[in-house]
């Protein structure tokens, strides 16, 4: 095909040449004297040498090599073609040369029918180069039938995706209702089977124009699809985000609890604890215990979930705070040190539930929790996680201080004193891989 069309590229030209040699002919003193005569001869004969040099090309690509056979009948014809084109090619460059002659000898009208004849062997050599390559064209494009039957069971998959959307849509509780884009795919797959009529019968601009429009049908399709899960996909987070909500008020509730008992337990004072104000503190432990249990429930959820990196980090952090206080509950340990992490237990849920309550209503007035057209957005904006972040960290420099504090006291043994200072330095750690793993994300 290459040299096909290289050889018509350079035939075109050869005709152009020709063509304005024989209009200069046609002038009244063409061949008036030597000089004349000797610049048309040569003007002719120059282009007889670039059409045989030509001629040779093609008779070349028409020519089998020893031993060798065509791969199909259109192969064939086009090698026949070929060599017809030749043979018209050398005939044009005979009628050439013979104009060459009769210009040199002042003939003018010889002259002028040598160069008809040329230029009418020209086209026949044209005429014969376009059809070896159609011939090749022939071979190399799939046969209409081919075709029609690959569009056939592009409209059957068409038709059982339809089918079984509706089958889900029954399923589903919707009644008669379809799917969101299932019209668009029956108006598909009616196209479809409209180009494959076409492409039997030949007629591929009709079907090229159906293909065209099942694609739009498809690319339709599609686009409903996606705003319906996008849809389905906002509708569930914002009952996750409910859900958390509400469990996290359950807590903060139960925790208030806790803190006051803890504060009204201390303002007795350990030493005067009788049986009754032992028993109110062990079940402060266990109550605070069970909280820890209910974050640890959340943090499932939100795993889960997996598209926020700072939230679950902070409700883990919740859960194993408010299991350091049931610990410290249950050594009778109820003092400032206590009361802050109780705090700080408090402040996290508070902080919890104003995150998703803003995000629920930012959901809500945004299109859906899609980003980049097809990547799902965080739970949690990155701008509400930095908040989180800081001021988990925020809390680690308040217990520091109050660490301090108890120790200066002496109001706790060394011990524990040495346990709250390692889980602080675990819990400044924590803070420092939240920020590189965002900082990853980004």
């Amino acid at each position: 095909m290459r040299q096909l069309d290289a050889a018509l590229k350079r035939l075109d030209d050869l005709q152009k040449r020709q063509t304005d040699a024989a209009r200069d002919s046609q002038q009244k003193d063409a061949l008036k004297d030597e000089s004349s005569r000797a610049q048309a001869a040569g003007q002719q004969l120059d282009i007889a040498r670039e059409t045989q040099q030509l001629a040779e090309d093609v008779a070349r690509l028409a020519e089998l090599e020893p031993g060798e056979q065509a791969d199909s009948a259109q192969q064939q014809g086009a090698r026949d073609q070929a060599g017809q084109g030749a043979q018209a090619l050398q005939e044009a460059r005979q009628a050439m040369e013979r104009g060459g002659q009769a210009a040199q000898k002042g003939e003018q009208a010889q002259l002028q029918k040598d160069q008809q004849e040329a230029e009418e062997n020209l086209r026949r050599a044209r005429d014969r180069l376009l059809q070896a390559k159609e011939e090749l064209q022939a071979q190399a494009s799939p046969d209409s039938e081919s075709l029609a039957e690959k569009q056939r069971a592009t409209a059957d998959e068409t038709r059982d995706l339809a089918d079984r959307m509706q089958n889900d849509a029954e399923s589903g509780g919707k009644g008669g209702e379809q799917s969101p884009g299932q019209e668009s795919l029956d108006d598909a797959e009616r196209d479809m089977r409209g180009a494959e009529q076409d492409l039997q019968q030949k007629q591929h601009e009709d079907a090229h124009r159906k293909q065209e429009e099942a694609i739009r049908k498809l690319e339709q399709a599609q686009r409903e699809l996606e705003d319906e899960l996008n849809q389905l996909r906002k509708e569930d987070r914002q009952e996750t985000l409910r859900d958390l909500e509400s469990r996290f008020r359950d807590m903060l509730a139960g925790q208030r609890e806790i803190n006051e008992e803890t504060v009204r337990l201390d303002r007795i004072g350990v030493e005067k604890f009788q049986r009754a104000e032992q028993l109110q503190v062990a079940d402060l432990s266990s109550r605070q215990r069970a909280l820890s249990e209910r974050a640890a429930t959340c943090l499932h959820i939100l795993e889960e979930e997996g598209t926020t990196i700072v939230f679950p980090h902070i409700v883990e952090q919740l859960s194993e705070d408010m299991g350091v206080v049931a610990d410290r509950l249950a050594e009778v340990l109820v003092g400032p040190l206590t009361q802050s992490i109780e705090e700080e237990v408090l402040e996290t849920l508070e902080e919890l539930i104003q995150a998703t309550q803003r995000m629920q209503q930012e959901n809500e007035q945004q299109g859906g929790p899609m980003q980049d057209g097809s990547e799902l957005a965080p739970l949690l904006p990155t701008s509400a996680e930095l908040k989180l972040l800081r001021a988990s960290q925020e809390r680690v420099n308040s217990r520091t201080e109050v660490i301090d504090e108890t120790r200066n006291s002496g109001e706790e043994p060394e011990a524990t004193i040495a346990r709250s200072l390692e889980a602080a330095a675990r819990r400044q750690l924590e803070c420092a891989e939240i920020a590189r793993e965002m900082r990853d994300r980004q």
